[in-house]
C-alpha cells in the first residue's frame, strides 16, 4: 500500500517534501524521498528498499549535494549551526539490515560551523565508505582562532579493523571553548574500534585554561 506524507517535520522543524513515495508491502518498505529542511536549498535524496527482516538484504541510496546536509543539524537543535560550506554525499547501503555495508563518499569543502560556543572553520574533508570500513583520506579544519586539526586513517564501520592504520587526529593550538571552560589543546589522538563504538587513545596537552562557572553551578554540585 502507498502512504501519503503530510506536514513532515524533523526535530520540530518543518520539512519540504519534493518527492514523497513510501510503499509498504509484506516484506519491506520502498522509499523514494527528496526532502529539504531549515535553510537548505538542495534536497537530501533517500531511495531504495528497507526490509522488515533484520537478516534480509538492505538496498538503500542516500545522496545530497551543496547545502543539503544542513537539514541534519536540526537534530541538534540550536547547539549546531552551519554557516557555510558544501557537501557531496553518495552512499549505497547493502547487505543484512542488522549489519549493512556501505559504499560511497563524503566530501566537505570550505565548511564553517559552530557547536555550542566552539567554532570550526575552513573544514575540508574527503571520506570513503568501503564496505565495512571508513577511510578518512583527508580531514582539515581551523579550531578556534589559530588552531589546526588534521586527520587521516581508517575506522571500522560496525566492527574494528585490525589490518589498517587507525584514524589519527592531530591538534595544534586548538582553542577549545564551551560555556564553562576555555583552554588550548595540543597533541595526537588515535581513534580505533568502529564508527558506532569508537575507542580513543593518545596524548593531549592542555594549557591556558579558564574556568567560567555559570550562575548556580557550584550549588548544583552540592
Amino acid at each position: 500500500s502507498d502512504l501519503l506524507l503530510e506536514s513532515a517535520s524533523l526535530a520540530g522543524q518543518p520539512l519540504q517534501l519534493e518527492k514523497q513515495s513510501v510503499v509498504v508491502d509484506r516484506e519491506s518498505i520502498s522509499l523514494d524521498l527528496a526532502l529539504r529542511g531549515g535553510d537548505s536549498k538542495e534536497p537530501v535524496i533517500v531511495s531504495g528498499d528497507v526490509p522488515f527482516d533484520p537478516d534480509a538484504d538492505l538496498n538503500l541510496k542516500l545522496e545530497s549535494h551543496g547545502d543539503a546536509l544542513g537539514v541534519l543539524t536540526l537534530l541538534a537543535g540550536d547547539s549546531v549551526k552551519v554557516k557555510q560550506g558544501e557537501t557531496n554525499l553518495r552512499i549505497l547501503l547493502s547487505g543484512p539490515l542488522k549489519q549493512p555495508k556501505a559504499n560511497g563518499f563524503l566530501v566537505v569543502s570550505n565548511g564553517d560551523l559552530t557547536i555550542g560556543e566552539q567554532t570550526l572553520r575552513r573544514i575540508n574533508a574527503s571520506i570513503l565508505f568501503d564496505f565495512d570500513r571508513v577511510l578518512v583520506q583527508r580531514l582539515e579544519a581551523e579550531v578556534g582562532s589559530g588552531g589546526a586539526l588534521r586527520g587521516s586513517g581508517t575506522l571500522g564501520l560496525f566492527a574494528p579493523q585490525s589490518d589498517a592504520p587507525p584514524l589519527t587526529l592531530q591538534l595544534k593550538k586548538g582553542q577549545i571553548r564551551q560555556p564553562i571552560v576555555q583552554f588550548q589543546a595540543d597533541g595526537e589522538l588515535q581513534v580505533a574500534g568502529a564508527l558506532v563504538q569508537p575507542v580513543l587513545s593518545g596524548d593531549l596537552s592542555l594549557s591556558r585554561g579558564t574556568l567560567r562557572p555559570q550562575s548556580g553551578f557550584f550549588g548544583r554540585l552540592r
